[in-house]
């Protein structure tokens, strides 16, 4: 990999340096030092995404749209009430992790085309955690986890969620946050403001992202549900403490976009089904899910009955609108549903926004780790660990700092900053990409000598847009940020001239 093709915001060199650190002070210490390891594996693993929410939000939905398949518990029994964790593995797996550490490990077994999950004869006030592997590419960047509603009349398993994400010692196993609302609800505004104050920076509310659940529900149902669902999102993303405390917030239908990831041609022909007859017809057989399935057409009523399970009543009534307006086949209608469904955007957030800086949020929960190490040794260890530690937060603070910038860059203009120039700005903090290349704007042929010219160009506007006496304080501060973010790209590619002269 070229130069121009890395990071410059990367923190592993500088954990690198952290964690010799962090081997001298916990030496002759095994127990501590087995928790500086935990913390290098933690920062050489994939990305932690918690899932949070209201009972019945629709989180394991979610969690199964994202898989495309019926992993999740989507019911009311004892596996919702323990925190499950669905990471990547070759071969299915499940296990339960016992909160005295010991582990079982569970047969994977399936009834009815459901995953069946189990806490190996526990309660669970003994669980820490279950554990799924699952061989899914979407698991090979980043770590589910589904979590208890956080207001559960069992108030064990609201406050597991809540020692997980609002805890200091829990937090720092979790990277970023999706969190599910049906209605702007003052519970889910308080816990999502608690989400970015509890960080361990100033910089959580870039860490957070709320999505609008069950959203063809707020319409009734209808067909144009979706359409207003919409509307009252970007009505609640101006929301004061939603605005201050998140990335945005999306509408999702969480039903449908499961449906959509797991349609079948048996799926298709039902609906299919469904356009033979008059639209009156149509909706008389969809007044409910019991009249669908019992004088619905085609298949059995078994078969219509799981099909309302899969998709609602509002994914049937899309998928029939789907095909008669052209959708011939399972997969053209599949596409289209999860089009509409907002999945896609709820992705497209994880793949722009959150991925391309994982190591720096996974970096930011490692550090924090290693200060409750360094709490815990003896001096001079603990001393130079924890002066190693704020070392580590400075330099990843910048970073951090860009993230809350991009985000800020994408909702709204940046107060005294041109357009053209916001562009740009977001741009540089890595809004396109996190490289050198992509953060200069480079053509794939540029090299060096190119790279080197950008960047005095801007590292020149910026610094003087900086130290501009009539910039405004909003776009300074972005300014300022931009020019650290030149800087380091700087240090780089001196680093490359003084190689090529020794």
């Amino acid at each position: 990999m070229s130069l121009l093709d890395a990071d410059p915001s990367d923190p592993l060199p500088l954990a690198r340096e952290l964690f010799t650190v962090a081997d001298r002070a916990t030496a002759g210490l095994p127990e501590l030092a087995a928790q500086v390891g935990f913390s290098r594996e933690r920062l050489e693993g994939p990305l932690r995404v918690a899932m949070a929410g209201k009972v019945k939000a629709g989180k394991s939905t979610l969690v199964n749209a994202f898989l495309g398949d019926e992993l999740a518990p989507t019911d009311a029994g004892e596996c919702t009430m323990v925190t499950t964790w669905f990471q990547f593995g070759r071969v299915p797996a499940t296990r339960v992790v016992a909160k005295d550490g010991s582990v079982t490990e569970l047969p994977f077994r399936r009834r009815g085309g459901q995953f069946v999950m189990g806490l190996g004869g526990l309660s669970p006030a003994e669980v820490s955690r279950v554990e799924v592997d699952w061989p899914s590419p979407f698991l090979e960047r980043l770590t589910l986890i589904d979590t208890p509603g956080i207001d559960s009349l069992t108030t064990e398993a609201s406050d597991r969620t809540t020692d997980l994400l609002l805890e200091s010692a829990g937090a720092a196993a979790v990277d970023a946050v999706i969190y599910l609302m049906r209605h702007r609800h003052s519970v889910d505004l308080t816990f999502v403001s608690d989400l970015a104050r509890g960080a361990a920076d100033a910089h959580g509310a870039a860490t957070t992202l709320v999505v609008l659940s069950r959203a063809d529900e707020l319409g009734g149902g209808r067909i144009d549900s979706l359409v207003s669902a919409r509307d009252v999102a970007r009505s609640y993303a101006d929301e004061p403490m939603l605005r201050a405390h998140s990335v945005g917030v999306i509408p999702v239908a969480g039903l449908l976009a499961q449906g959509a990831r797991m349609l079948r041609q048996d799926d298709f022909d039902l609906l299919a089904a469904l356009t033979t007859v008059s639209r009156d017809e149509r909706e008389a057989m969809l007044i409910s899910a019991d009249r669908y399935a019992q004088h619905g057409l085609g298949g059995t009523p078994d078969q219509r009955q799981a099909l309302v399970r899969r998709l609602g009543l509002f994914g049937i009534r899309m998928g029939t609108a789907l095909i008669r307006q052209g959708s011939t086949t399972p997969a053209d209608l599949a596409a289209e549903l999860e089009s509409q469904s907002g999945l896609g955007a709820v992705e497209a957030v994880l793949t722009e926004h959150f991925l391309p800086r994982a190591r720096v949020l996974i970096a930011r929960n490692a550090v924090t780790l290693l200060e409750q190490v360094a709490e815990e040794c003896s001096e001079p260890g603990r001393r130079d660990l924890l002066a190693a530690c704020d070392r580590f937060r400075v330099e990843v603070g910048q970073p951090l700092a860009e993230l809350s910038f991009v985000v800020q860059a994408r909702r709204a203009a940046v107060q005294g900053l041109a357009p053209e120039d916001a562009l740009v700005a977001a741009r540089v903090l890595g809004d396109e990409g996190p490289t050198v290349r992509h953060r200069l704007g480079l053509k794939p042929d540029d090299g060096i000598n190119e790279a080197s010219a950008q960047l005095v160009a801007l590292t020149q506007h910026w610094g003087a847009v900086a130290a501009a006496p009539g910039t405004w304080r909003p776009a300074r501060r972005v300014a300022i940020a931009v020019v650290g973010a030149l800087d380091r790209m700087a240090v780089m590619l001196a680093d490359v001239d003084r190689s090529a002269t020794t």
